[in-house]
């Protein structure tokens, strides 16, 4: 490679490799790696489809898998050698062999939770807790040097954002290259794409030099002016990785307030999701215990003698009064059980909807009066999401208290809106 570290070796599936004709590089096969201690750098490449494959019923495991165990063990009493695993693209595990055949097939992207826990943690050293390199699917592309990456997969930044980072992907910031422990480094990039591709990894990584290493005493001795530019790099760098680091910061919490404002959008269990998050803020209360029956959406006490019974709708529509008339069926249902119980509770009916959700706010149409004529005489509550949002970013900038929202909830019937929304604020705006 006419490099500062030129002895690498690659196991894969094959044994074979279009970089075998590379000085210094030797090719083995899974099933019969050679030491990795007589090599400085080992890359184990998982990307060979033929990996993929498993003669029993299900996708929890491969035909290799005693080879992986074996690796494992190499990697666990290896002493000087490097590791660099190479996380495969996605691609289809193929199982259930007849007839020498394989009867199933099922995306590796569709597979993650045997992936992870099955497959690659009898590969990982059991030193490193699983969730450092469980993957995630994305599609993304990274770029090092002169040349572009690509991936299927990416490392969950919540874990692995604990560990040594060496790439993030372009302009998602999708975590693709990590340092798993000493020597040890993961990635789901496609680093074996070419001669180029590989060196540009490696530089990148601090692993090889074009030229011979300068000795310490050289780079410490100061000339010239090297002591005020080492000063400029210092603290740039310093200010580089502070930028940085709020960047990340910023795009976490634009993630999470994404999260909050997609009750503006979504519907179904992902919108009961976003809902009970903000009703466990709010409220304080928690709905973690709740368990869905396919009856009401959530039933809940918020003080002692004082229980919400509720809907939550996702619609493409305005409110209808078939809506309000089925909260009024899940608040009577409510009654007489209590009744049967001899229990003596008040019960409040609330709707949480989501109108007219594939249309921007601005856009959405106001309420027919008919349903909420309907829901004052039903003494029920209905509130949109655009509503509850506002109640919510109220609430995060402290000017609606949780017993503000409890009394509004309470004693409030019809239609939410922000007017009324705003009579309970404690700093009026």
């Amino acid at each position: 490679m006419g490099c500062g570290m030129n002895n690498i070796q690659i196991i894969n599936y094959s044994g074979k490799s279009a970089l075998s004709k590379i000085d210094g590089l030797v090719v083995s096969q899974l099933n019969s790696p050679k030491s990795p201690d007589e090599f400085d750098i080992t890359i184990i490449d998982l990307c060979d489809d033929e990996i993929w494959r498993s003669e029993w019923s299900d996708a929890k495991t491969v035909n290799n898998i005693g080879d992986f165990v074996h690796l494992q063990g190499i990697m666990e009493r290896a002493q000087k050698t490097i590791f660099i695993v190479v996380f495969p693209k996605n691609c289809y595990f193929l199982y259930h062999s007849s007839r020498g055949s394989y009867r199933y097939r099922i995306e590796l992207k569709n597979n993650l939770d045997a992936l992870n826990s099955h497959i690659l943690s009898k590969l990982i050293p059991a030193t490193i807790p699983q969730a450092a390199y469980n993957l995630l699917y994305e599609e993304t592309t990274t770029v090092i040097g002169d040349y572009e990456f690509t991936a299927s997969f990416h490392f969950d930044e919540r874990v692995s954002s604990n560990l040594e980072v060496l790439s993030y992907s372009r302009k998602s910031d999708k975590i693709t290259t990590i340092v798993a422990q000493d020597k040890l480094l993961i990635t789901s990039l496609g680093i074996l794409a070419s001669e180029n591709h590989l060196l540009a990894f490696l530089k990148s990584c601090g692993l090889i030099s074009e030229r011979e290493e300068y000795p310490q005493w050289l780079l410490d001795y100061p000339v010239l002016n090297d002591s005020e530019l080492n000063a400029a790099i210092a603290e740039n760098e310093s200010k580089i990785e502070d930028a940085c680091r709020e960047i990340r910061e910023a795009k976490k919490h634009l993630q999470k307030n994404l999260e909050y404002k997609s009750v503006l959008f979504v519907s179904g269990t992902e919108l009961v999701n976003v809902v009970f998050m903000i009703l466990e803020e709010i409220l304080a209360v928690d709905l973690s215990g709740f368990v869905d029956l396919k009856k009401e959406d959530f039933l809940f006490e918020i003080d002692e003698g004082t229980e919400f019974v509720g809907e939550v709708k996702g619609v493409k529509t305005n409110i209808r009064q078939e809506y309000v008339s089925q909260l009024d069926v899940h608040y009577r249902r409510r009654l007489d059980k209590l009744q049967d119980e001899n229990i003596s509770k008040t019960v409040k009916a609330l709707l949480i909807i989501n109108t007219l959700r594939n249309r921007p706010p601005s856009e959405r149409e106001p309420s027919h009066s008919d349903p909420v004529l309907l829901a004052e005489q039903n003494k029920s509550l209905v509130i949109e999401t655009v509503t509850l949002l506002k109640i919510y970013e109220f609430f995060v900038a402290d000017n609606i208290s949780t017993e503000k929202c409890k009394e509004m909830f309470q004693l409030e019937i019809g239609l939410l809106t922000e007017d009324v929304v705003r009579k309970y604020l404690s700093v009026l705006n």
